[in-house]
């Protein structure tokens, strides 16, 4: 969408997250190549498909260890 993102890391989940400048609003970089409807429906069809990995552990062990 032509936004400034950062990465967000949730457990062993990586997102983008959008940065915001010093007015709360969206930094744009670029302009988009998607419609919003089709961004979003990229978006859903994406997550349909991503893989669920469990989360990492803290000390980087894995169980069979």
């Amino acid at each position: 969408m032509g936004y400034r993102v950062e990465e967000d890391r949730n457990g062993g989940v990586r997102r983008s997250k959008i940065v915001l400048g010093n007015d709360a609003k969206p930094i744009r970089v670029a302009d988009p190549i998607f419609a919003e409807e089709q961004f979003q429906s990229l978006q859903d069809a994406l997550d349909q498909r991503g893989k669920k990995q469990p989360t990492r552990r803290p000390d980087g062990a894995t169980k069979f260890l």
